[in-house]
């Protein structure tokens, strides 16, 4: 599969990317999609979004109490609003299939979120902060900082390493990082 990073906190679910065939190994591996509260972008290539519809499904299909919050970086809603409505049709037959009581149209849609870098979002006990990283050409392409009860996990997407993430990742109990090799791939 491609990337996905799931991060608990507490009861709560998110998720930073949704690469292709992600959403198959979260449901293997059993995680509790009913408790999705949110996924987050770093950048706009399809392997970081391309399983947005099925964690999406199968995440209201388990009894998501609300529509799936879509955060990311300006161009966020553009990809929420053209998945949405790809699938309209989709969840249309699906309500009219099940019903409005099993599956609320309402709760089957994404609500994008654009997150500035360097916004800070105040989750209860959780805070996410978000920072630019160098993704060239790639732009805009951020990572997100989860800061919950005294733990702290920093995700950068596929990026460099920058003074901004070695400031983001500062006090951090894990970094988890894409990366490419130049000199491998150049021979």
């Amino acid at each position: 599969a491609q990337t996905c990073v799931a991060v608990f906190a507490g009861d709560s679910l998110y998720l930073v990317d949704a690469g292709a065939g992600s959403a198959q190994v979260a449901t293997l591996a059993r995680l509790p999609l009913e408790r999705l509260e949110a996924a987050f972008l770093t950048h706009f290539h399809s392997d970081h979004f391309a399983a947005l519809p099925e964690f999406n499904l199968n995440s209201w299909v388990a009894g998501r109490p609300r529509p799936l919050a879509v955060y990311g970086p300006p161009g966020v809603t553009e990809v929420v609003d053209g998945l949405n409505d790809a699938y309209r049709q989709d969840l249309t037959y699906r309500v009219a299939h099940h019903g409005e009581e099993l599956l609320p149209a309402s709760l089957g849609v994404m609500e994008a979120k654009v997150m500035e870098a360097g916004t800070v979002l105040e989750m209860g006990d959780l805070t996410i902060t978000s920072f630019p990283v160098n993704h060239d050409p790639v732009r805009p392409a951020v990572g997100y900082r989860f800061d919950y009860l005294g733990r702290s996990v920093v995700i950068s997407g596929d990026s460099i390493v920058t003074p901004g993430l070695i400031s983001a990742a500062t006090g951090a109990d894990l970094l988890l990082q894409d990366t490419l090799s130049l000199p491998i791939v150049k021979s």
